[in-house]
């Protein structure tokens, strides 16, 4: 097990997520760990809908600022995929992101 793999670890994504890029800015304060994730251009993704594989219609690049890795603020760069929703024809899209479960658990450990 590599370093990349750690990091997929502790971030809760997997295939068909990878790690491909890593930084760590250590002129900010704090310091800002930057980590590229993608996915396989060709690889088919369930519709949100439906569950159903389908091919990406495009991507998009967004970026996620989750919890804090250790003591460093944490920033996730991604070109997020955006599938059809198969329930709604070719009529209706949705994008997909890496890090859903890495958000929902953000979202359900902070403090209110």
């Amino acid at each position: 097990m590599d370093g990349n793999d750690i990091l997929l670890l502790g971030l809760g994504l997997q295939a068909p997520w990878k790690l491909v890029d890593q930084s760590l800015d250590m002129d900010k304060k704090p310091h800002e760990l930057h980590l590229r994730v993608q996915a396989e251009r060709v690889s088919e993704y369930p519709c949100p809908e439906c569950g159903q594989l389908c091919k990406a219609h495009d991507f998009e690049e967004r970026s996620w600022r989750p919890l804090n890795f250790f003591q460093h603020h944490c920033h996730i760069h991604a070109a997020v995929p955006r599938v059809p929703l198969l329930s709604m024809g070719s009529s209706g899209y949705r994008y997909l992101g890496p890090v859903k479960a890495v958000a929902l658990r953000c979202c359900s450990s902070r403090p209110p």
